[in-house]
């Protein structure tokens, strides 16, 4: 293997890869360091941030050079995880809880991590019917502020601005733009235009699932 050219040994892990792979690439390293650096790009190519419960753990990941040089997309869950709602009260508490995150100071510092992504090439962001705007169970719900779906658009959309205005500001050539736009499961609430025109800039590809007023019940899948 000492002899095998760079770009063939990554284009064979390449197609070993498959996604599910983790482990075997990991052991990878202890029986052949050199694997590693072709490894990284295919274990570290996908970040996930989850706002509840994943906040610190990205943290953590967005501090590794290693994987602020490798990710190329990040997929941002807007929800709990696990989220069930056969209890309407425990339902409550979790939305309550993730309504505080989403609109708190942590939702925005996390994103901020998109700003050191060198070659992030693709976002995906996951809403659920069954994670509604917390206020619309509270007496006097208007529709007014920013919806569960729009604060982490918005906190996306502003990060990406960040990271094009520093790199047009140092000069720096060969700057990477996201290509790809996945949206998952968003109300049809209308965004600010602004908003939209922002994210959908140098886009090649979209993907953008909406759902209906008639699929926010709780029983809805």
């Amino acid at each position: 293997m000492e002899k095998v050219p760079n770009e063939i040994l990554g284009l064979i892990i390449g197609e070993l890869f498959d996604g599910q792979q983790f482990d075997h690439l990991r052991n990878a390293n202890l029986v052949c360091r050199r694997w590693n650096r072709h490894a990284e790009k295919y274990l570290l190519g996908t970040v996930r941030l989850y706002l509840s419960g994943g906040i610190r753990a990205w943290d953590r990941n967005m501090g590794l050079q290693v994987v602020k040089s490798n990710a190329q997309r990040v997929i941002v869950e807007t929800c709990e995880r696990g989220f069930h709602h056969d209890d309407e009260d425990q339902t409550i508490h979790l939305l309550e809880k993730l309504h505080k995150q989403q609109y708190g100071p942590s939702l925005r510092r996390a994103v901020d991590g998109i700003i050191e992504i060198d070659h992030l090439q693709a976002i995906e962001v996951n809403c659920y019917s069954r994670c509604r705007d917390m206020n619309q169970h509270q007496p006097g719900h208007t529709r007014d502020g920013e919806s569960t779906s729009e604060a982490p658009l918005n906190a996306i959309y502003q990060a990406v601005k960040q990271k094009e205005e520093r790199h047009l500001q140092d000069g720096m050539a060969g700057m990477s733009h996201i290509r790809e736009l996945k949206l998952n499961s968003f109300c049809d609430t209308h965004p600010p235009e602004a908003l939209l025109e922002g994210l959908f800039k140098n886009v090649d590809r979209l993907h953008f699932k909406i759902i209906g007023e008639q699929d926010l019940n709780w029983g809805s899948a």
